[in-house]
Parts: C-alpha cells; sequence; structure tokens
C-alpha cells in the first residue's frame, strides 16, 4: 500500500488521513480486500474474547453460592450447574447488547433511526398510559 516515488515508498493515506505502512504482494484491491478481512476476523476475536471473560467474570461473582451450598454435596453440583447457565445466559445476553449498542454508535443513519424508533415508542407507551389513567374505574360490588 502506498504509491513508489523513485527509490522510497510513500505512505497510503485513507479517508481520514492516516498514515498506513504495509506491504503486500499484489494489487491495492488484493491489499484491501486482504485488510479488510483481517480486520474483521480480529472483530470477532475480540467479540469472542470479550463472551469468555464476561461468562468467566460472572461464574467467578456467583461461584461463593456454590461453594456456600456445596455443605450439600447435591446442592452444590446443582448450584454450579444453575450458576453456570445463568452466567452463560447472561454473558449471551449482553454481548450481543454490546455488539448492537457498537453498530448503532457506528453508524449515524442507524443511530437516528434507532433514537427516532425509541422517541416514537415513548410517546406511544406514554399516550397509552395517560388514556388508561383518565378511564373511569368502576368498582363491582361483590355479595
Amino acid at each position: 500500500m502506498g504509491k513508489l516515488n523513485g527509490s522510497q515508498i510513500a505512505p497510503f493515506y485513507d479517508q481520514n488521513n492516516n498514515e498506513l505502512y504495509r506491504i503486500f504482494i499484489g494489487t491495492r484491491d488484493q491489499a484491501i480486500s486482504q485488510l479488510h478481512s483481517e480486520y474483521t476476523t480480529s472483530v470477532w476475536i475480540f467479540r469472542g474474547l470479550g463472551f469468555v471473560l464476561m461468562l468467566v467474570g460472572f461464574m467467578m461473582i456467583a461461584n461463593p453460592i456454590a461453594t456456600i451450598l456445596s455443605i450439600l454435596p447435591i446442592a452444590g453440583s446443582i448450584a454450579g450447574g444453575v450458576i453456570f447457565l445463568f452466567s452463560l445466559l447472561l454473558a449471551v445476553v449482553l454481548t450481543i447488547v454490546t455488539i448492537l449498542v457498537s453498530m448503532l454508535f457506528h453508524s449515524l443513519i442507524a443511530l437516528v433511526v434507532a433514537v427516532i424508533v425509541v422517541i416514537v415508542l415513548a410517546i406511544v407507551w406514554l399516550k397509552h398510559r395517560h388514556h388508561n389513567n383518565n378511564e373511569p374505574k368502576t368498582f363491582t360490588e361483590s355479595q
């Protein structure tokens, strides 16, 4: 990536005017494709690592409960399984939420659409709530 100026290679500048110093064999399009592939792979590796670290962290936080319950052997093993499943579920949900929030903040259009949807849902909810509060309440007598 770069431009050959005599015996020197000038750096490649991206859209944000960042300099890139890297040598590839092949065409410019092949180099950009390889960079994109490496970037995508590293993003998913970091996401996977974040998921594993969240899972381990949640299990470490909840492990004292299993230790206390291990006074009764069956209760300790059941608690360990329940803690693992709960930690797994929580880590999956938080990983997905983190990825979605990251995607929203990296796309201006998606962020604007999400904000508009949240505002519309809030208005509808408030109108529905206000409408329900204004209805006269009737009480039936039970005998």
